[in-house]
């Protein structure tokens, strides 16, 4: 079952692999993205960052869409995915992928980007792309680590 779906620009990091993982008691990381995936240095970085105690899997988004149906009803895992940014959320609702809620966890600034939470900074597109998410369905939560509070991250934007 899939625990917490998560836009954190960060990927795997202190606050998911441990602050995510327990909170949620959390077995198992499902990492999206095209970058990791192809490329053998950073995936093995990856693992090695992953505690574990904590299955690590890593996928580009096309296995994602046709994998993460099954990881939805396989009650033997216990699931956090992350994924970079809001646009793979949208390849894998395109392709079917049922998401009742998304949580913005963190987005670093980059040119171009203003900040909307101490954690979270977005352009004009990411902003259209959550609210467009959130106009196909999801539900948009913001919180960087479980024990802040649950919050609309839409009335942020």
């Amino acid at each position: 079952m899939i625990l917490l779906f998560r836009v954190d620009d960060r990927l795997v990091h202190g606050q998911v692999a441990v602050g995510w993982k327990n909170a949620l008691d959390a077995n198992h990381l499902l990492v999206i993205d095209n970058e990791v995936a192809s490329n053998e240095f950073d995936r093995t970085l990856m693992e090695m960052s992953a505690p574990y105690d904590l299955r690590l899997h890593i996928m580009d988004e096309k296995e994602a869409a046709r994998k993460v149906p099954s990881l939805a009803r396989d009650t033997q895992l216990r699931t956090i995915v992350l994924v970079r940014n809001p646009d793979v959320v949208e390849h894998l609702i395109d392709k079917g992928v049922k998401i009742e809620e998304l949580n913005i966890g963190g987005m670093r600034f980059s040119p171009g980007k203003s900040q909307v939470t101490r954690a979270v900074y977005l352009n004009s597109e990411d902003v259209a792309k959550i609210k467009d998410l959130a106009r196909r369905g999801i539900k948009i939560e913001g919180r960087i680590v479980p024990t802040d509070k649950k919050s609309d991250f839409l009335q942020l934007l």
